[in-house]
């Protein structure tokens, strides 16, 4: 996808020049059902990135709907209906999904730390606060040069003190494989994990796995987090 800034009087030489996306073979609106849900997906998996990391989640305002500025990328002197929102005419089943990763993220103090995260031994139960892993429970390896899909494990800073550190544990898997990956969930002792975050719908419902693996759509997020049984 190139810029399209000829509005702005510029001749198409403002804004930024390396704009890191695709139009999935069409430039523009399309009228194509697979394209359409093809960027709906990308989108989605985009918010869950943002909502689901470490930080201070910085989305822009209409993102949550799907807004377009038609390929502006610098549409600051657009006082007209490439900069304006229209928010009768946002995307209803994004701006759904974005509430859900919201409230995921206000459930969750793993995904919203205030100190680092270093993978280091966690006083209250002997186990890192973050680990990297591969879709096969091993570890995940960096040097991989076809590295595409990967997992975070989180659990509460271990840098911080004992009784301040959180027993939330929430699992993060990234596929970007054009095929459905298995994904094999860490050791959940007498609990439970509980897929939450399906980046493949706009519809979210938390649903308990049953067994020890669970199918990760194509090219979606998913979060698990681990409900422990009472007493464990």
């Amino acid at each position: 996808m190139k810029r399209h800034n000829e509005a702005n009087g510029e001749n198409n030489r403002d804004g930024h020049q390396s704009n890191y996306s695709d139009n999935f073979g069409i430039e523009g609106k399309s009228d194509d059902t697979v394209i359409v849900e093809a960027r709906r997906q990308r989108i989605r998996n985009i918010l869950a990135t943002v909502l689901l990391s470490q930080g201070t989640p910085m989305i822009l305002a209409g993102d949550e709907g799907g807004n377009s500025q038609d390929g502006n990328n610098n549409a600051y002197c657009q006082d007209n209906e490439t900069s304006w929102i229209d928010w009768q005419t946002l995307d209803g089943g994004l701006i759904e999904f974005t509430s859900a990763l919201s409230c995921f993220r206000r459930s969750h103090a793993a995904i919203r730390q205030n100190s680092f995260l270093h993978g280091m031994t966690r006083t209250t139960d002997g186990r890192p606060d973050v680990e990297w892993r591969d879709f096969d429970g091993s570890a995940l390896n960096w040097r991989d040069p076809g590295l595409s899909s990967l997992c975070l494990l989180l659990r509460g800073c271990a840098e911080c003190s004992a009784g301040l550190q959180s027993e939330d544990e929430v699992l993060l898997a990234f596929n970007r494989e054009p095929r459905d990956l298995e994904l094999l969930l860490p050791d959940c002792g007498s609990g439970q994990w509980i897929w939450e975050i399906n980046s493949s719908s706009d519809i979210q419902a938390a649903e308990p796995v049953v067994g020890q693996s669970v199918l990760v759509a194509p090219q979606s997020v998913a979060a698990f987090t681990l409900r422990r049984h009472e007493g464990a």
